[in-house]
């Protein structure tokens, strides 16, 4: 029961990341930012590959398909914190298994049990209440532009969810070398995406030195939660995985939105807890 351990630091190094991606996404636009992270991930992961095997031939291409997926839903992931708060953006992302238990029961007519329609209503009630952002009678301005990048990003993590647990078991590869390779990538992708949008890259002396230590951080709590979730899922299955991991959500929901002054933290909690609780009863 190791990997229970070990995907629950996880779930903690990734609220903190969160915390910091959000605090940093104060000052830089997406691009920039998305860029400067996983290039800074890449690069203080590349001493720590010295004892990590290398991605096998027939394995590359799964890597490089997972990168540009993994990239695309990252950058949703850090558009919706750029434009909705942290304590309702983040909740959302954790209503994967319901897209995923939907997907199979509408496509192939995958038949539900009792209890996975009792956790559908539990994440779907948790997601209405997190959804609802009226404050004093008016919706938040940004909410609906956050939301559209949080559903883009699910679909891909419902069709991602298996790819790394076959990389790190069926193809052996090293959470290292899948957490170096994967930030390699992603950090092209997103200067490529740069330079099509004739985006300005910020010259190192342009960015003030706390915001370089906030990258620098974020990139270190990146690295933590990505090995220890990718070590878990050599151990356990990633739905197994992925729900412990996705007690983040509720950790970074009430520190988010009380470090960021929120509107309705508590009742967004709530509705986390909800959406969390349904992902658990989906493995019963």
């Amino acid at each position: 029961m190791d990997w229970i351990v070990t995907a629950s630091l996880s779930a903690v190094l990734s609220a903190g990341a969160a915390l910091t991606q959000k605090k940093a996404l104060a000052t830089l636009d997406t691009a920039p930012f998305c860029f400067a992270l996983t290039a800074a991930v890449a690069l203080l992961s590349l001493p720590l590959l010295s004892g990590a095997a290398a991605v096998p031939n027939d394995a590359v291409w799964v890597v490089l398909a997972k990168s540009v997926m993994q990239a695309a839903a990252f950058w949703c992931v850090m558009s919706a914190l750029k434009h909705a708060d942290i304590s309702a953006a983040l909740p959302l992302l954790a209503v994967t298994p319901a897209l995923t238990a939907l997907i199979a029961w509408g496509a192939i007519g995958e038949r539900l049990s009792g209890s996975e329609w009792a956790a559908m209503a539990l994440i779907v009630t948790g997601a209405a209440s997190v959804e609802r952002t009226r404050a004093a009678g008016r919706p938040a301005p940004s909410m609906s532009k956050g939301l559209r990048y949080v559903g883009a990003a699910l679909v891909i993590y419902a069709l991602t969810s298996v790819t790394d647990r076959y990389l790190l078991t069926q193809r052996a590869l090293h959470p290292l070398s899948l957490l170096f390779w994967q930030h390699l990538c992603a950090a092209v992708i997103f200067a490529g995406m740069m330079l099509v949008r004739r985006v300005p890259f910020p010259s190192f002396a342009s960015v003030p030195a706390p915001l370089r230590w906030m990258i620098a951080l974020t990139a270190l709590l990146t690295i933590g939660y990505r090995y220890t979730e990718y070590d878990a899922m050599r151990y356990a299955p990633a739905a197994l995985v992925l729900s412990v991991k996705r007690t983040s959500v509720i950790m970074a929901a009430a520190a988010g939105g009380r470090l960021f002054r929120e509107p309705r933290t508590g009742i967004r909690v709530a509705g986390a807890l909800l959406i969390v609780a349904g992902g658990f009863l989906f493995l019963l």
